[in-house]
């Protein structure tokens, strides 16, 4: 009893206690309570012309003072109020900044008189996702506010732009002036081969190549192999040239003007076994400078668009590659990166996955690895090896490559031959015809998998189509996107088959050329302007319409003699 009175009495105390803090407290708020800080907002509007021509986009630039802590940040919600000439009111909502925090809006003026406008910016907080760069506390509340108005005058006058700099007509040297833009046109490189008999064809012609001399003339000239006539001794004999299967001269590159070049032959695996590469002015023939890469052979070319919010501009690079073989085989391998202008060794990819060269819009390197085996198909990006943003600054070091697959998917296990031709961000084309020796008919199988961004994996087609005639080797020959057509050789019988690359149906089937045929039916019809063009063993050339298979005309170089 004893215990449970003192109990009572202990429990009466803290009782009265705890009621006198409450009424403490009720009265007195706790010290140590933090109130809401806030921040008041400043932000801006500004119009690109002023003024602007009617019916033709302008644009505004909006925010608020305030920048943010990442560049993955970001103010969200501002919004542009215009008053029109008519009295109107137009909105433009839910805009949000960069990390600088401000933003460019276009809008299109579509009567002519004096437009009114301001930016709202609508109350936020701090977050542990959104700091600014003063870094003020989570729950900090950036106050709502509006910017000043500005006035923006719409005239039907159009504006007077610069007007460019013509295109050259006299000689001219590099580097181009960076301000010149029309003169892109006439500043293309050359990258990398066009096609051998393993590699898939690209297309020939390289745009910003076109504008060359209509006739020829000697600049200047180089040895590059002992060549010509031989001697008496040996009668009327040459000199090894070299260019088939000994690959001289494969992997030349034309960058800003300058040929880089392999001096030596292909063949040859001591690696005590001198491989040079020469860099040479174009115009002058002038010989710039000769580089040993550990005796590693130039294989492409890079002009890479690094374009970040820390860096923008083009870094040029030389590549060799240690799993590329004969013949354009592209196996994994070690990627070395040498600077154009010195030679100097810039950086190393080692485990670069198999597959062909695409080069993005910014020169960056893709490759798809599609195993029909295994079920998987990969995508490769150069770029995301090293960095996928800020500054680019890959001198020095050496990565693991694989750190640039963006993705991995799974595909058919049931696809019959090989991947024959890759289409960046659009499609990957198979067929049973495809390898260097191709497939038999009269049954041929094309298949075609979507690449494109947000449908990757998905069939396009896989069609199985007869042909008339039996035990007919089947060669893959070359596929036209822009044309919707995949064309495949018969050897036997000489002709061409098209078949879509919508669908995979048969489209169409040239008629039988001459019996020398027989040995051009691998890769290599050069194709543009609607057309494609075959011939070389035969020593004729004919022109065929990619639409209807139709012959328009054949070309015969005949001697009198």
């Amino acid at each position: 009893m004893k215990i449970l009175r003192n109990r009572s009495k202990v429990s009466t105390i803290i009782l009265l206690t705890v009621l006198t803090l409450s009424s403490i407290l009720t009265i007195f708020p706790m010290i140590n309570a933090q109130e809401t800080l806030t921040k008041k907002s400043y932000p801006y509007i500004g119009a690109i012309p002023n003024p602007a021509p009617v019916d033709k986009q302008m644009l505004f630039h909006v925010g608020i003072s305030a920048q943010l802590a990442s560049t993955h940040m970001s103010w969200e919600g501002l919004s542009i109020i215009i008053q029109r000439p008519d009295g109107q009111t137009e909105t433009i909502p839910d805009i949000t900044t960069d990390a600088t925090g401000g933003t460019g809006v276009p809008y299109t003026p579509n009567m002519v008189g004096k437009y009114t406008a301001h930016c709202h910016f609508p109350e936020q907080a701090i977050t542990a996702d959104k700091r600014d760069g003063a870094y003020s506390p989570v729950g900090t509340i950036f106050l709502a506010s509006d910017s000043e108005e500005i006035e923006v005058i719409v005239q039907q006058e159009s504006l007077t732009y610069w007007p460019g700099i013509s295109l050259p007509t006299e000689y001219w040297t590099r580097p181009i002036n960076a301000q010149f833009y029309e003169w892109k046109e006439i500043s293309g490189d050359w990258l990398r081969p066009a096609g051998t008999y393993i590699m898939p064809p690209i297309p020939k012609y390289h745009a910003g190549n076109a504008d060359a001399p209509e006739t020829g003339h000697v600049l200047w000239t180089k040895p590059y192999t002992q060549g010509g006539l031989t001697s008496y001794e040996l009668g009327n004999v040459q000199y090894e040239m070299g260019d088939a299967y000994e690959e001289k001269f494969r992997g030349s590159v034309i960058m800003s003007g300058v040929l880089y070049y392999n001096r030596y032959e292909w063949q040859g695996s001591n690696p005590e076994l001198d491989q040079d590469v020469v860099a040479v002015d174009l115009k002058t023939g002038e010989e710039l400078w000769v580089k040993n890469w550990n005796n590693e052979r130039l294989q492409f070319g890079q002009t890479f668009f690094w374009d970040s919010y820390n860096y923008h501009g083009v870094f040029g690079y030389l590549w060799t590659d240690s799993g590329a073989g004969g013949f354009g085989a592209a196996s994994s391998g070690t990627w070395k990166a040498y600077d154009p202008l010195t030679g100097r060794w810039e950086y190393t990819m080692e485990n670069v996955p198999g597959g062909y060269n695409l080069y993005g819009p910014k020169g960056e390197i893709y490759r798809y690895t599609v195993n029909t085996r295994q079920g998987t198909l990969s995508l490769w990006n150069s770029s995301r090896v090293v960095s996928n943003e800020g500054s680019w600054r890959p001198q020095g070091n050496t990565y693991d490559a694989t750190r640039g697959i963006e993705w991995t998917i799974e595909i058919p296990t049931d696809l019959p031959g090989s991947a024959c031709s890759y289409h960046l961000f659009d499609k990957i084309v198979g067929s049973s015809s495809g390898g260097i020796f191709g497939g038999t008919s009269p049954d041929i199988t094309n298949w075609a998998i979507d690449v494109s961004p947000g449908n990757e994996g998905s069939m396009v087609f896989k069609k199985t189509e007869t042909l008339p005639e039996s035990g007919i080797t089947l060669v893959y020959s070359d596929t036209i996107p822009e044309n919707d057509v995949l064309i495949v050789s018969a050897k036997e019988t000489r002709v061409y088959h098209a078949f879509s690359l919508t669908d995979g149906t048969l489209k169409w089937t040239t008629e039988p050329e001459g019996y020398l045929a027989f040995y051009d039916k691998w890769y290599g019809p050069a194709y543009g302007y609607g057309k494609f063009f075959t011939g070389r063993a035969s020593g004729l050339v004919t022109c065929y319409d990619l639409e209807t298979g139709d012959a328009e005309w054949t070309y015969d170089v005949r001697d009198d003699y």
